[in-house]
């Protein structure tokens, strides 16, 4: 038997001499300096080469997958550093912004609206706080983008922060393009459909890793040498991952490949079938033939030293997940069971309390029959763990819940009918039957409000027996009521029917008070007032039309019918209609052609109606004016003036340089009208956008800028000129005071008239007593007497003729100084017409009739006693003046 030497570790070229003598003693002085070097060296290469083989197996298995496994995944730590940071660098600004601008690149809009900026693709809404967390101060997009030391600094920063939080350059990878690591994002895409794992291959490749990779034989090779071959003691070949004589340091290189590879193989291979089981969802026979269709793929390329290992791992691990999945199944069909029970529990439940409600004992019945059976199933499903006690609590709870329907239905119930009775009250009243007027006998239902059933039953006796109360005026339907309650009363429901006739009353008061139109056609519904169509510039005459035969029937149908003080000719509808049709915005000569259509239709009533059109109040005045017959000219002169008004093209004086020539020149002739005040407001506007039209582009001194005021003001008042030249409307001079007249009325006529109706034919000669206080009356006054027309009194007022009340004068005489001495004046007094004023001394005093009351006349029909009967008569309605509340009957 051969001895053997004690084996000790020696490195396989200090053995060449056995086989090479010749030169011997100089390989093995070579030998012994690389055993020296190798003691000195080992530790170091050893862990080198375990670094080096880690990375080589772990990339080994990457090839195998087709995808990138980042190096010291397994456990080693890269060292980091400048050297690192720019490598990284470099490879991320490779995959975001090669070829596309580097430190100026933006990237694409997201479907969010935001962008990415620089070298690196740093989102916009990053940029504020991580330059202000890094840099110190808060950059914009643009600032960044402009800024290459800030991007690098700020890369460095975030991405190195990463590389530490996740262990390597590859999970910050990750993170730094899905915000996640890799086990979480690497399934992750962006618009451009680039996924986390193909991201942070990219990245591998860009670091110029070396590739590893599994060659044919099974075995992995490094640095493209082949891998060792033996034949074993039975004559077989076989391969080796490295040589037998290798040594430590190739053996520590190997034997790190061989584990990095195993650890990443199978890591993949778990997150694998985890993956492939999501595709068979409670499916655990499908996921079973797809693993072992898997584990069979990567056994079969994997090395044939580690395939019965691997195998034996990703076999179990796909048994594991396949009772997994079962398990899975078996929970999700107990859990449908389960729902499926607490469905059918909780709508027989319903049922259950709706057919107690019902009062039905048939549905009450086969209700709780069917509860029963499903509750009974659910206490035998397994896994539920229900019990006898929870079924009987679902009993107890449908009970009370359908007691909890039957009040609410009660509550129901009575609400429908107090709608139901309140309906009958509102179309009775209106004179029309309710749909559900058969609940007035049904006791069920007036048993819930017997005193709302009561009053409805009444108005209904009203409709039914005394259908014409309805048609009757608001004071013929009170004088009805009065008759009624001094009658003897039978029965509560005549007290009803009194009541519910007193409220009829007062609502039809109200009605006719707030919108006679339509009030009449509710009540006249045989007869109602006619429509009246748009108003169109096209073709107003078919609104003119109507509008005349809805004036018509107004005065006829209702003003004369004495069913409202109230004179309207408009309900609301048609009101705001004609509001908008002549608002300020439309052209000047659009809306007065609109407002002479009003005019032709409705007459001296269009006054009323320009009221009734709450809109623009120049186009209301100018409207009224034509009403009144000015000349409409001077209508369209306000319209187009209100326009170079709101322009701004024409200088035109202040409305406090307006109001001072008012009230110097005017305002006296209206000292005395009452409520005035608005509506000369209205007529300063007016004489304002006169001026402005006429102004037009004319250079004007200040005298001719007053003159030019005063006519638009005398205008605006419906100042004008008749055929014969005489002065017509406006303020005139009459008895030598200030007076405003009525459109197209001469002052001259009025003059005339006013003395004729004053001054008689003669003198005043008395005898007797009473001459003697005649006489006594002229000497007082140092003047004749003059004797009134009492025959032109008697015309133009119902008050007989005026005295002046206090002043010892016989009826029907006044002073002649007075008279030419201008100490009669008249006074404009709105729809009552005029009255007088005399002056005697320091004090003024008015005309009054017989019984001291102040004497009113119709100066129209004084002109016409006075000096002829066809003089011009003048406007209803003077520009300056409230609108009276009644329109002429024509």
């Amino acid at each position: 038997m051969a001895k053997l030497n004690k084996i000790v570790r020696r490195n396989p070229l200090s053995r060449f001499t056995q086989v090479a003598p010749t030169g011997g003693a100089g390989f093995a002085l070579l030998a012994d300096g690389l055993d020296l070097a190798y003691e000195r060296l080992e530790p170091a290469a050893i862990e080198e080469q375990k670094r080096r083989g880690m990375e080589a197996g772990q990339q080994a298995a990457a090839d195998q997958f087709d995808v990138d496994i980042e190096p010291g995944a397994a456990g080693t730590v890269s060292s980091q550093g400048q050297a690192g940071n720019a490598a990284w660098r470099d490879a991320i600004a490779s995959i975001e912004s090669a070829g596309s601008g580097d430190y100026s690149a933006i990237g694409p809009e997201t479907a969010k609206g935001n962008r990415a900026y620089g070298r690196y693709q740093v989102m916009d809404f990053n940029i504020g706080p991580w330059t202000e967390k890094h840099l110190g101060k808060r950059m914009t997009p643009q600032e960044f983008l402009n800024d290459r030391e800030a991007q690098d600094r700020v890369f460095d920063a975030e991405f190195g922060a990463n590389v530490e939080k996740y262990g390597s350059p590859q999970e910050a990878a990750s993170v730094w393009f899905t915000g996640r690591p890799i086990s979480q994002g690497s399934g992750a895409k962006d618009i451009l459909g680039t996924s986390g794992s193909d991201y942070v291959s990219k990245f591998n490749r860009s670091l110029g890793q070396r590739a590893i990779s599994a060659d044919t034989s099974g075995t992995i090779s490094t640095q493209g040498k082949p891998s060792i071959t033996i034949r074993t003691s039975d004559g077989k070949l076989q391969q080796r991952l490295y040589s037998p004589f290798s040594g430590p340091i190739l053996q520590a290189y190997n034997t790190a490949a061989k584990v990095a590879y195993q650890a990443e193989i199978l890591e993949k291979g778990t997150t694998d079938l985890l993956e492939i089981s999501q595709q068979f969802p409670l499916d655990a026979e499908g996921f079973a033939g797809a693993a072992k269709e898997y584990v069979d793929q990567i056994v079969e390329a994997a090395p044939s030293q580690l395939k019965p290992y691997i195998r034996e791992e990703l076999e179990a691990e796909a048994t594991r997940r396949v009772r997994g999945v079962m398990t899975e199944y078996h929970r999700d069909t107990q859990q449908r069971a389960n729902n499926s029970s607490r469905a059918l529990v909780e709508r027989y439940s319903d049922e259950y309390a709706e057919a107690i409600a019902s009062g039905d004992q048939g549905q009450i019945t086969a209700a709780q029959s069917r509860l029963d059976g499903v509750l009974q199933a659910r206490e035998k499903l397994p896994g539920v763990a229900w019990t006898e006690e929870q079924s009987a609590n679902v009993f107890i709870d449908s009970r009370k819940a359908g007691e909890r329907l039957i009040e609410r239905q009660k509550k129901q119930q009575a609400a429908d009918a107090k709608e139901e009775f309140g309906l009958i009250i509102e179309s009775a009243k209106r004179g029309l039957t309710a749909d559900n007027e058969a609940i007035l006998n049904d006791p069920a239902m007036t048993a819930l409000h017997p005193e709302l059933a009561q009053e409805a039953l009444a108005f209904t006796v009203i409709r039914d027996q005394m259908p014409e109360f309805l048609k009757l005026t608001p004071d013929q339907m009170e004088e009805g009521v009065r008759e009624l309650r001094g009658k003897k009363i039978t029965g509560d429901l005549d007290i009803k029917v009194i009541d519910a006739m007193d409220t009829i009353a007062k609502n039809s008061r109200r009605a006719w008070n707030e919108d006679p139109v339509a009030a009449a056609q509710q009540a006249f519904k045989n007869n109602p007032p006619p429509e009246l169509p748009d108003l169109t510039a096209d073709d107003p005459s078919q609104f003119t039309t109507a509008l005349s035969e809805r004036v018509r029937y107004m005065n006829e149908e209702v003003f004369a019918g004495g069913y409202t003080d109230t004179q309207a000719y408009l309900n609301k509808q048609e009101s705001e209609a004609l509001a908008t049709a002549l608002s300020k915005d439309m052209p000047p000569e659009l809306r007065a052609a609109l407002s002479a259509a009003i005019v032709d239709g409705a007459g001296p009533a269009a006054v009323r109606i320009f009221d009734e059109i709450d809109g623009d109040r120049l186009t209301q005045f100018s409207g009224k004016m034509m009403a009144v017959g000015a000349n409409p000219v001077v209508a369209t002169e306000i319209l187009r003036g209100q326009k170079i008004m709101s322009e701004g093209t024409v200088s035109i004086p202040t409305e406090s340089t307006v109001r001072d020539m008012f009230n110097g020149d005017f305002a006296p002739a209206f000292a005395g009208l009452p409520g005035g005040i608005e509506a000369q407001a209205d007529a300063m506007m007016a004489a304002r956008a006169i001026y402005a039209n006429r102004a037009g582009g004319a250079e004007l001194d200040d005298a001719g800028k007053e003159d030019l005021m005063r006519q638009s003001i005398n205008a605006a008042l419906g100042g004008s000129k008749n055929k014969r030249g005489h002065a017509t409307g406006g303020v005139q001079t009459i008895l030598k005071n200030q007076t405003l007249l009525p459109v197209g009325v001469s002052g001259i006529d009025v003059e005339a008239a006013m003395q004729k109706a004053l001054t008689g034919t003669a003198p005043h000669k008395g005898r007797g007593p009473l001459s003697a206080m005649g006489n006594l009356g002229a000497a007082l006054f140092d003047s004749t007497s003059y004797e009134l027309d009492p025959e032109v009194w008697a015309e133009a007022s119902d008050q007989g003729t005026p005295t002046l009340g206090g002043i010892p004068t016989i009826g029907g005489v006044i002073p002649k100084r007075l008279i030419d001495g201008g100490n009669v004046r008249l006074i404009a007094a709105g729809q009552q017409g005029y009255r007088m004023e005399v002056t005697i001394g320091s004090g003024t005093y008015d005309a009054t009739d017989a019984n001291g009351k102040l004497f009113f006349f119709d100066l129209n029909k004084l002109m016409e006693a006075a000096i002829a009967p066809n003089a011009p008569r003048g406007s209803w309605w003077m520009p300056g003046s409230p609108t009276p509340d009644r329109a002429p009957q024509t």
